[in-house]
């Protein structure tokens, strides 16, 4: 039997599909691992950074305004699922933190643990945001 028409119609579908770059499986599993650097990123990627995002997250809870970021066009929304977006931001300051405070500090279970809750704070703000906004 000729597999040889087989294999050019596998490397066809191949070429066709949406490529999975090393680079973009490298920076999900270093994504795993704490970070390494000096006081500056700390300060400022650990502090600095995750200060103005939680500012912006508080200020979207409470007024239930915020900006839900888009590819093409940005969306202003209002009451919970501004809340809600206002939840994901917060966790992506959480993540920045935990990443660049606590594991440049070296606490690995903080880190872990961390970050494993920041990302489901993430998600589960988006999903509640697409929630209330798609819902008919």
């Amino acid at each position: 039997m000729n597999r040889q028409p087989l294999l050019n119609k596998t490397v066809l579908l191949r070429k066709m599909a949406w490529r999975w770059n090393d680079d973009t499986a490298w920076a999900a599993n270093n994504f795993a691992f704490a970070p390494s650097g000096g006081s500056v990123k700390l300060v400022v990627l650990g502090f600095a950074l995750p200060s103005v995002i939680f500012y912006f997250a508080i200020k979207g809870w409470i007024t239930q305004e915020a900006l839900w970021i888009g590819r093409d066009n940005d969306q202003e929304v209002s009451g919970v699922s501004a809340q809600a977006i206002s939840v994901a931001y917060f966790g992506v300051g959480l993540v920045c933190h935990i990443r660049w405070f606590w594991g440049l500090l070296g606490f690995g279970r903080i880190f872990e643990v961390g970050t494993i809750l920041s990302v489901i704070l993430i998600l589960a703000g988006l999903a509640y945001g697409f929630y209330w906004e798609l819902r008919f």
